[in-house]
């Protein structure tokens, strides 16, 4: 599943807000969360040298 924003604090609110949720109560397995910044891979290359 992929979420998208402009704000890593609202994604981060969404993610407690949905992890304190009725429907939370049904998940098997949680995972982590991880945020990056989407860029084209000439921009990631750039920015590892």
């Amino acid at each position: 599943m992929a979420f998208e924003s402009d704000s890593v604090a609202d994604f981060l609110d969404l993610v407690h807000e949905m992890r304190g949720s009725e429907a939370s109560t049904h998940t098997v397995r949680d995972v982590p969360s991880f945020t990056c910044i989407a860029m084209g891979l000439d921009e990631v290359l750039s920015a590892l040298g």
